[in-house]
Protein backbone atom coordinates (compact mmCIF):
# COMPACT_ATOMS: atom_id res chain seq x y z
CA UNK A 1 0.00 0.00 0.00
CA UNK A 2 2.80 2.29 0.92
CA UNK A 3 4.57 1.25 -2.18
CA UNK A 4 1.56 2.15 -4.26
CA UNK A 5 1.39 5.48 -2.55
CA UNK A 6 5.06 6.01 -3.24
CA UNK A 7 4.70 5.15 -6.86
CA UNK A 8 1.58 7.22 -7.07
CA UNK A 9 3.40 10.17 -5.63
CA UNK A 10 6.37 9.51 -7.83
CA UNK A 11 4.12 9.45 -10.81
CA UNK A 12 2.56 12.69 -9.72
CA UNK A 13 6.05 14.17 -9.34
CA UNK A 14 6.99 12.96 -12.76
CA UNK A 15 3.82 14.41 -14.16
CA UNK A 16 4.54 17.64 -12.29
CA UNK A 17 8.11 17.67 -13.59
CA UNK A 18 6.85 16.92 -17.07
CA UNK A 19 4.33 19.67 -16.68
CA UNK A 20 7.05 22.03 -15.42
CA UNK A 21 9.28 20.98 -18.28
CA UNK A 22 6.47 21.58 -20.71
CA UNK A 23 5.80 24.93 -19.05
CA UNK A 24 9.46 25.91 -19.32
CA UNK A 25 9.61 24.78 -22.91
CA UNK A 26 6.44 26.70 -23.63
CA UNK A 27 7.95 29.80 -21.99
CA UNK A 28 11.15 29.43 -23.98
CA UNK A 29 9.18 28.91 -27.15
CA UNK A 30 7.06 31.99 -26.42
CA UNK A 31 10.22 34.01 -25.68
CA UNK A 32 11.84 32.70 -28.84
CA UNK A 33 8.69 33.38 -30.83
CA UNK A 34 8.46 36.89 -29.32
CA UNK A 35 12.09 37.54 -30.14
CA UNK A 36 11.66 36.20 -33.65
CA UNK A 37 8.53 38.24 -34.10
CA UNK A 38 10.39 41.32 -32.93
CA UNK A 39 13.26 40.62 -35.28
CA UNK A 40 10.86 39.96 -38.14
CA UNK A 41 8.99 43.15 -37.40
CA UNK A 42 12.29 45.05 -37.09
CA UNK A 43 13.45 43.58 -40.40
CA UNK A 44 10.13 44.23 -42.10
CA UNK A 45 10.11 47.86 -41.11
CA UNK A 46 13.57 48.31 -42.77
CA UNK A 47 14.22 51.38 -40.73
CA UNK A 48 10.87 53.00 -41.62
CA UNK A 49 8.90 52.36 -38.39
CA UNK A 50 6.51 55.07 -37.55
CA UNK A 51 5.54 56.22 -34.08
CA UNK A 52 2.32 54.15 -33.75
CA UNK A 53 4.05 50.87 -34.73
CA UNK A 54 6.85 51.62 -32.29
CA UNK A 55 4.27 52.11 -29.46
CA UNK A 56 2.46 48.87 -30.38
CA UNK A 57 5.75 46.96 -30.30
CA UNK A 58 6.60 48.31 -26.84
CA UNK A 59 3.12 47.40 -25.55
CA UNK A 60 3.37 43.84 -26.93
CA UNK A 61 6.78 43.37 -25.33
CA UNK A 62 5.49 44.57 -21.97
CA UNK A 63 2.50 42.17 -22.24
CA UNK A 64 4.86 39.25 -22.96
CA UNK A 65 7.04 40.11 -19.96
CA UNK A 66 3.97 40.27 -17.71
CA UNK A 67 2.81 36.86 -19.02
CA UNK A 68 6.20 35.31 -18.30
CA UNK A 69 6.16 36.70 -14.77
CA UNK A 70 2.67 35.23 -14.24
CA UNK A 71 3.81 31.83 -15.52
CA UNK A 72 6.80 31.91 -13.15
CA UNK A 73 4.47 32.78 -10.26
CA UNK A 74 2.13 29.95 -11.27
CA UNK A 75 5.05 27.54 -11.35
CA UNK A 76 6.12 28.58 -7.86
CA UNK A 77 2.54 28.21 -6.64
CA UNK A 78 2.38 24.78 -8.23
CA UNK A 79 5.55 23.66 -6.43
CA UNK A 80 4.22 24.99 -3.13
CA UNK A 81 0.89 23.22 -3.66
CA UNK A 82 2.67 20.06 -4.63
CA UNK A 83 4.78 20.26 -1.49
CA UNK A 84 1.71 20.72 0.68
CA UNK A 85 -0.19 18.02 -1.13
CA UNK A 86 2.52 15.44 -0.57
CA UNK A 87 1.87 14.34 2.96
CA UNK A 88 4.52 11.67 3.48
CA UNK A 89 6.00 10.55 6.61
CA UNK A 90 9.26 11.67 8.05
CA UNK A 91 10.95 8.64 6.55
CA UNK A 92 9.44 9.31 3.20
CA UNK A 93 10.34 12.94 3.62
CA UNK A 94 13.92 11.98 4.37
CA UNK A 95 13.94 9.63 1.42
CA UNK A 96 12.43 12.23 -0.81
CA UNK A 97 14.25 15.23 0.71
CA UNK A 98 17.08 14.91 -1.66
CA UNK A 99 14.64 14.52 -4.49
CA UNK A 100 12.70 17.56 -3.36
CA UNK A 101 15.96 19.46 -2.91
CA UNK A 102 16.94 18.40 -6.36
CA UNK A 103 13.54 19.49 -7.61
CA UNK A 104 13.89 22.80 -5.82
CA UNK A 105 17.37 23.14 -7.27
CA UNK A 106 15.97 22.38 -10.67
CA UNK A 107 13.15 24.83 -10.10
CA UNK A 108 15.68 27.45 -8.89
CA UNK A 109 17.87 26.72 -11.85
CA UNK A 110 14.84 26.97 -14.10
CA UNK A 111 13.88 30.21 -12.43
CA UNK A 112 17.42 31.53 -12.79
CA UNK A 113 17.48 30.37 -16.36
CA UNK A 114 14.15 32.01 -16.98
CA UNK A 115 15.40 35.14 -15.22
CA UNK A 116 18.59 35.08 -17.27
CA UNK A 117 16.62 34.57 -20.44
CA UNK A 118 14.23 37.29 -19.43
CA UNK A 119 17.23 39.57 -18.77
CA UNK A 120 18.73 38.66 -22.11
CA UNK A 121 15.35 39.15 -23.68
CA UNK A 122 15.10 42.51 -21.92
CA UNK A 123 18.58 43.42 -23.21
CA UNK A 124 17.61 42.27 -26.68
CA UNK A 125 14.40 44.20 -26.39
CA UNK A 126 16.34 47.26 -25.19
CA UNK A 127 18.73 46.86 -28.11
CA UNK A 128 15.78 46.52 -30.43
CA UNK A 129 14.19 49.54 -28.80
CA UNK A 130 17.44 51.50 -29.18
CA UNK A 131 17.64 50.37 -32.78
CA UNK A 132 14.03 51.40 -33.29
CA UNK A 133 14.69 54.73 -31.54
CA UNK A 134 17.80 55.29 -33.66
CA UNK A 135 15.85 54.43 -36.79
CA UNK A 136 13.05 56.70 -35.67
CA UNK A 137 15.60 59.48 -34.99
CA UNK A 138 17.02 58.90 -38.46
CA UNK A 139 13.50 59.09 -39.83
CA UNK A 140 13.03 62.39 -38.02
CA UNK A 141 16.46 63.59 -39.18
CA UNK A 142 15.75 62.57 -42.75
CA UNK A 143 12.94 65.14 -43.25
CA UNK A 144 15.15 67.76 -41.59
CA UNK A 145 18.03 66.90 -43.94
CA UNK A 146 15.67 66.91 -46.87
CA UNK A 147 14.30 70.26 -45.74
CA UNK A 148 17.87 71.53 -45.31
CA UNK A 149 18.74 70.29 -48.79
CA UNK A 150 15.57 71.91 -50.12
CA UNK A 151 16.43 75.15 -48.32
CA UNK A 152 20.00 75.00 -49.65
CA UNK A 153 18.73 74.31 -53.15
CA UNK A 154 16.20 77.11 -52.82
CA UNK A 155 18.87 79.47 -51.53
CA UNK A 156 21.19 78.45 -54.35
CA UNK A 157 18.42 78.97 -56.87
CA UNK A 158 17.62 82.28 -55.25
CA UNK A 159 21.32 83.19 -55.43
CA UNK A 160 21.36 82.26 -59.10
CA UNK A 161 18.24 84.31 -59.67
CA UNK A 162 19.75 87.21 -57.76
CA UNK A 163 22.99 86.77 -59.72
CA UNK A 164 20.99 86.83 -62.93
CA UNK A 165 19.04 89.86 -61.74
CA UNK A 166 22.19 91.79 -60.72
CA UNK A 167 23.03 93.00 -64.28
CA UNK A 168 19.43 94.03 -64.75
CA UNK A 169 19.41 95.83 -61.41
CA UNK A 170 22.75 97.47 -62.26
CA UNK A 171 21.41 98.62 -65.62
CA UNK A 172 18.28 99.96 -63.98
CA UNK A 173 20.41 101.70 -61.34
CA UNK A 174 22.71 103.17 -64.00
CA UNK A 175 19.72 104.33 -66.02
CA UNK A 176 18.24 105.91 -62.92
CA UNK A 177 21.53 107.62 -62.07
CA UNK A 178 21.91 108.79 -65.66
CA UNK A 179 18.40 110.22 -65.62
CA UNK A 180 19.15 111.98 -62.35
CA UNK A 181 22.41 113.38 -63.75
CA UNK A 182 20.66 114.58 -66.91
CA UNK A 183 17.93 116.20 -64.83
CA UNK A 184 20.54 117.79 -62.59
CA UNK A 185 22.47 119.06 -65.63
CA UNK A 186 19.31 120.51 -67.14
CA UNK A 187 18.49 122.18 -63.86
CA UNK A 188 22.08 123.44 -63.61
CA UNK A 189 21.89 124.78 -67.18
CA UNK A 190 18.67 126.59 -66.36
CA UNK A 191 20.19 127.92 -63.15
CA UNK A 192 23.33 129.00 -65.02
CA UNK A 193 21.23 130.69 -67.70
CA UNK A 194 19.34 132.58 -65.00
CA UNK A 195 22.61 133.49 -63.30
CA UNK A 196 24.13 134.63 -66.61
CA UNK A 197 21.06 136.76 -67.32
CA UNK A 198 21.27 138.22 -63.83
CA UNK A 199 25.01 138.86 -64.25
CA UNK A 200 24.40 140.54 -67.61
CA UNK A 201 21.76 142.76 -66.02
CA UNK A 202 24.14 143.59 -63.21
CA UNK A 203 26.94 144.30 -65.70
CA UNK A 204 24.66 146.53 -67.76
CA UNK A 205 23.60 148.36 -64.62
CA UNK A 206 27.22 148.62 -63.51
CA UNK A 207 28.22 150.03 -66.91
CA UNK A 208 25.47 152.60 -66.67
CA UNK A 209 26.63 153.54 -63.18
CA UNK A 210 30.23 153.81 -64.41
CA UNK A 211 29.15 155.94 -67.36
CA UNK A 212 27.18 158.22 -65.05
CA UNK A 213 30.16 158.52 -62.72
CA UNK A 214 32.45 159.28 -65.66
CA UNK A 215 29.99 161.84 -66.95
CA UNK A 216 29.84 163.50 -63.54
CA UNK A 217 33.63 163.52 -63.30
CA UNK A 218 33.86 164.95 -66.83
CA UNK A 219 31.42 167.69 -65.98
CA UNK A 220 33.32 168.47 -62.82
CA UNK A 221 36.61 168.58 -64.72
CA UNK A 222 35.06 170.80 -67.37
CA UNK A 223 33.74 173.13 -64.69
CA UNK A 224 37.14 173.27 -63.00
CA UNK A 225 38.89 173.87 -66.33
CA UNK A 226 36.40 176.56 -67.24
CA UNK A 227 36.82 178.25 -63.88
CA UNK A 228 40.60 178.21 -64.21
CA UNK A 229 40.44 179.49 -67.78
CA UNK A 230 38.09 182.29 -66.76
CA UNK A 231 40.43 183.21 -63.93
CA UNK A 232 43.44 183.31 -66.28
CA UNK A 233 41.55 185.37 -68.82
CA UNK A 234 40.39 187.74 -66.11
CA UNK A 235 43.95 188.26 -64.94
CA UNK A 236 45.15 188.78 -68.52
CA UNK A 237 42.36 191.22 -69.16
CA UNK A 238 43.29 193.18 -66.08
CA UNK A 239 46.92 193.28 -67.16
CA UNK A 240 46.25 194.70 -70.59
CA UNK A 241 43.17 196.74 -69.88
CA UNK A 242 44.98 200.08 -69.82
CA UNK A 243 47.68 199.39 -72.41
CA UNK A 244 46.61 199.01 -75.99
CA UNK A 245 43.07 199.15 -77.27
CA UNK A 246 41.89 196.08 -79.17
CA UNK A 247 42.76 196.45 -82.83
CA UNK A 248 40.84 193.37 -83.99
CA UNK A 249 38.03 191.11 -83.04
CA UNK A 250 36.58 187.75 -84.01
CA UNK A 251 34.29 187.86 -86.99
CA UNK A 252 31.36 185.96 -85.41
CA UNK A 253 29.38 186.16 -88.65
CA UNK A 254 32.19 184.52 -90.61
CA UNK A 255 32.67 181.99 -87.84
CA UNK A 256 29.00 181.16 -87.87
CA UNK A 257 29.07 180.84 -91.65
CA UNK A 258 32.06 178.51 -91.44
CA UNK A 259 30.47 176.26 -88.82
CA UNK A 260 27.37 175.94 -90.96
CA UNK A 261 29.50 174.43 -93.76
CA UNK A 262 32.74 172.44 -93.78
CA UNK A 263 35.46 173.90 -91.60
CA UNK A 264 39.04 173.41 -92.83
CA UNK A 265 41.16 171.32 -90.47
CA UNK A 266 43.51 173.31 -88.27
CA UNK A 267 46.30 170.67 -88.40
CA UNK A 268 47.43 167.60 -90.36
CA UNK A 269 50.03 164.79 -90.32
CA UNK A 270 53.57 165.80 -91.37
CA UNK A 271 55.15 163.95 -94.31
CA UNK A 272 58.60 164.88 -93.03
CA UNK A 273 57.87 163.36 -89.60
CA UNK A 274 56.34 160.08 -90.83
CA UNK A 275 57.80 156.53 -90.82
CA UNK A 276 58.50 155.21 -94.33
CA UNK A 277 56.13 152.23 -93.80
CA UNK A 278 53.22 154.51 -92.97
CA UNK A 279 51.06 155.94 -95.76
CA UNK A 280 49.33 159.34 -95.46
CA UNK A 281 46.11 159.12 -97.45
CA UNK A 282 43.97 161.95 -98.85
CA UNK A 283 44.65 165.59 -99.67
CA UNK A 284 44.11 166.60 -96.04
CA UNK A 285 46.68 164.03 -94.85
CA UNK A 286 44.38 162.90 -92.03
CA UNK A 287 44.33 159.11 -92.71
CA UNK A 288 47.34 156.98 -91.71
CA UNK A 289 47.82 153.29 -92.68
CA UNK A 290 50.49 150.74 -91.67
CA UNK A 291 51.81 149.22 -94.95
CA UNK A 292 54.76 147.33 -93.52
CA UNK A 293 55.19 143.58 -94.06
CA UNK A 294 56.13 142.94 -90.45
CA UNK A 295 54.99 143.99 -87.02
CA UNK A 296 56.68 147.03 -85.57
CA UNK A 297 56.25 150.46 -84.07
CA UNK A 298 55.52 152.96 -86.82
CA UNK A 299 54.89 156.60 -85.76
CA UNK A 300 53.91 159.93 -87.31
CA UNK A 301 53.72 163.47 -85.85
CA UNK A 302 51.44 166.39 -86.79
CA UNK A 303 52.72 169.57 -88.41
CA UNK A 304 51.56 172.03 -85.71
CA UNK A 305 52.63 171.57 -82.04
CA UNK A 306 50.67 172.37 -78.91
CA UNK A 307 50.43 176.18 -78.39
CA UNK A 308 52.64 177.49 -75.63
CA UNK A 309 50.23 180.23 -74.52
CA UNK A 310 48.28 179.48 -71.33
CA UNK A 311 44.83 179.92 -72.87
CA UNK A 312 42.26 177.32 -73.85
CA UNK A 313 42.39 173.57 -74.54
CA UNK A 314 44.33 171.84 -77.29
CA UNK A 315 42.60 168.60 -78.41
CA UNK A 316 42.38 166.10 -81.31
CA UNK A 317 40.67 162.74 -81.95
CA UNK A 318 41.31 159.48 -83.84
CA UNK A 319 38.82 157.02 -85.36
CA UNK A 320 40.10 153.40 -85.58
CA UNK A 321 39.05 152.23 -89.07
CA UNK A 322 41.55 149.55 -90.12
CA UNK A 323 42.47 146.07 -88.92
CA UNK A 324 42.55 145.30 -85.24
CA UNK A 325 45.93 146.02 -83.69
CA UNK A 326 47.81 148.05 -81.13
CA UNK A 327 47.35 151.84 -81.43
CA UNK A 328 48.75 154.56 -79.19
CA UNK A 329 47.61 158.23 -79.26
CA UNK A 330 49.36 161.08 -77.46
CA UNK A 331 51.98 163.84 -77.58
CA UNK A 332 55.67 163.59 -78.42
CA UNK A 333 58.62 165.92 -79.06
CA UNK A 334 60.08 166.30 -82.56
CA UNK A 335 63.12 164.26 -81.53
CA UNK A 336 61.16 161.04 -80.86
CA UNK A 337 62.34 158.17 -83.14
CA UNK A 338 59.74 157.33 -85.80
CA UNK A 339 60.25 153.62 -85.09
CA UNK A 340 59.52 154.32 -81.45
CA UNK A 341 56.29 154.04 -79.52
CA UNK A 342 54.62 157.19 -78.24
CA UNK A 343 54.28 156.83 -74.48
CA UNK A 344 57.21 154.41 -74.29
CA UNK A 345 59.84 156.92 -75.41
CA UNK A 346 61.22 159.50 -73.00
CA UNK A 347 59.28 162.77 -72.81
CA UNK A 348 56.11 161.35 -74.43
CA UNK A 349 52.57 160.88 -73.10
CA UNK A 350 49.96 158.49 -74.53
CA UNK A 351 46.75 156.47 -74.17
CA UNK A 352 47.24 152.86 -75.43
CA UNK A 353 44.58 150.59 -76.90
CA UNK A 354 45.48 147.96 -74.28
CA UNK A 355 43.95 150.20 -71.59
CA UNK A 356 46.99 152.03 -70.19
CA UNK A 357 48.05 155.64 -69.61
CA UNK A 358 51.79 156.08 -70.32
CA UNK A 359 54.38 158.68 -69.23
CA UNK A 360 52.72 159.91 -66.03
CA UNK A 361 54.83 159.43 -62.90
CA UNK A 362 52.30 159.38 -60.05
CA UNK A 363 51.93 157.50 -56.78
CA UNK A 364 50.87 153.87 -57.29
CA UNK A 365 51.80 153.68 -60.98
CA UNK A 366 53.66 150.74 -62.54
CA UNK A 367 56.94 150.79 -64.48
CA UNK A 368 58.19 148.97 -67.56
CA UNK A 369 61.47 147.08 -67.62
CA UNK A 370 63.08 150.28 -68.92
CA UNK A 371 61.60 152.39 -66.13
CA UNK A 372 58.75 154.06 -68.04
CA UNK A 373 55.74 154.80 -65.78
CA UNK A 374 52.28 153.58 -66.78
CA UNK A 375 48.82 153.26 -65.23
CA UNK A 376 46.96 150.06 -66.16
CA UNK A 377 43.33 149.03 -65.88
CA UNK A 378 41.83 151.79 -68.03
CA UNK A 379 39.28 151.31 -70.83
CA UNK A 380 40.59 149.49 -73.90
CA UNK A 381 39.69 150.59 -77.44
CA UNK A 382 39.71 149.08 -80.92
CA UNK A 383 38.19 149.19 -84.39
CA UNK A 384 35.15 151.51 -84.54
CA UNK A 385 36.05 153.46 -81.40
CA UNK A 386 36.82 157.22 -81.30
CA UNK A 387 39.50 158.26 -78.83
CA UNK A 388 40.79 161.72 -78.04
CA UNK A 389 43.83 163.36 -76.46
CA UNK A 390 44.24 166.94 -75.29
CA UNK A 391 45.81 169.35 -72.82
CA UNK A 392 44.33 172.11 -70.73
CA UNK A 393 46.87 174.82 -71.53
CA UNK A 394 46.08 176.76 -68.37
CA UNK A 395 46.63 173.85 -65.96
CA UNK A 396 48.68 171.48 -68.18
CA UNK A 397 46.34 168.66 -67.17
CA UNK A 398 46.08 165.99 -69.86
CA UNK A 399 42.72 164.91 -71.27
CA UNK A 400 41.80 161.41 -72.57
CA UNK A 401 38.36 160.48 -73.99
CA UNK A 402 36.67 157.43 -75.47
CA UNK A 403 33.55 157.64 -77.65
CA UNK A 404 32.68 161.11 -76.37
CA UNK A 405 33.20 160.33 -72.66
CA UNK A 406 36.03 161.90 -70.71
CA UNK A 407 38.20 159.50 -68.69
CA UNK A 408 39.51 160.19 -65.20
CA UNK A 409 42.92 161.94 -65.51
CA UNK A 410 43.08 163.68 -62.14
CA UNK A 411 46.68 164.51 -61.15
CA UNK A 412 47.98 163.63 -64.65
CA UNK A 413 49.94 166.55 -66.15
CA UNK A 414 52.42 167.23 -68.97
CA UNK A 415 55.60 169.31 -69.00
CA UNK A 416 56.67 171.65 -71.77
CA UNK A 417 60.42 171.15 -71.69
CA UNK A 418 60.19 170.89 -75.48
CA UNK A 419 57.49 171.41 -78.06
CA UNK A 420 54.94 168.58 -78.03
CA UNK A 421 53.20 167.46 -81.22
CA UNK A 422 50.13 165.27 -81.69
CA UNK A 423 51.42 161.75 -82.39
CA UNK A 424 50.07 158.28 -83.22
CA UNK A 425 51.83 154.89 -83.30
CA UNK A 426 50.55 151.87 -85.29
CA UNK A 427 52.05 148.44 -84.53
CA UNK A 428 50.21 145.93 -86.73
CA UNK A 429 50.37 145.79 -90.53
CA UNK A 430 47.05 146.93 -92.01
CA UNK A 431 46.16 149.11 -89.02
CA UNK A 432 44.48 152.35 -90.07
CA UNK A 433 43.23 155.54 -88.38
CA UNK A 434 41.67 158.86 -89.36
CA UNK A 435 42.46 162.05 -87.43
CA UNK A 436 40.16 164.92 -86.55
CA UNK A 437 41.92 168.11 -85.50
CA UNK A 438 38.65 170.01 -84.96
CA UNK A 439 36.68 171.90 -84.27
CA UNK A 440 33.78 169.35 -84.57
CA UNK A 441 34.67 166.57 -82.12
CA UNK A 442 32.86 163.55 -80.75
CA UNK A 443 33.62 164.87 -77.29
CA UNK A 444 31.69 168.07 -76.64
CA UNK A 445 33.47 170.72 -74.57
Amino acid sequence: MNCLRFWGKKRQRQQSEAKNSNCQQQVEEEVYISKNELQKKALQTNGVIELEEYQKLVNALQTTIVGLEKQQQNLQNLVAALTERVGISEVAKCVERDRVAQLETDVGRLAEEQSRKLHELGNDVNEELELVAEMFAKMEECPKQQQHNIDASTEEHRGNVEQQNKPREMNESLNSIQAMVVAELEQQKLSNANKFAEIEQQNALHEKVVMMEQYQKTQQLNIVDLQKTVAVLSEAKKGIAGLIPQQNRWDFAASKKGIAGLIPQQNRWDFSACHDQLALIGPDQLIVQHNGDNLGDRSVLAEVPIPTNPYGIFYFELTIIGKEGYVSIGFAPKAMPLDGWVGWCEGTYAYGSNGGFWGHEVAGCSHSRYGRPFIKGKLKFGVGDIVGCGVNLATRQIIYTKNGQRLDTANLFVTFAAELFPCVTLYNSGAKIEANFGPNFEYKF
